[in-house]
């Protein structure tokens, strides 16, 4: 659960700033409402935004530097 206390300022910067919300295979508005649920402490989104966020994570490290 360290998505919701912890690491909650990390997921929203990581998933919900421009970048992410401009990903061609992102849902952002779907993905604006997994974080705000899942920190809100309302569903449990820990697997889903673990993955999405290494997607993220990596695209950025790996892809976006080699341009």
């Amino acid at each position: 659960m360290w998505f919701r206390d912890e690491l909650s300022a990390f997921v929203r910067e990581g998933l919900l700033d421009s970048r992410a919300c401009s990903r061609a295979y992102l849902d952002a508005g779907f993905l604006k409402k997994m974080v705000e649920e899942h920190t809100a402490g309302r569903a449990n989104y820990t697997y889903p935004i673990q993955r999405v966020l290494a997607a993220e994570l990596l695209q950025r490290t790996l892809l976006e530097q080699q341009s």
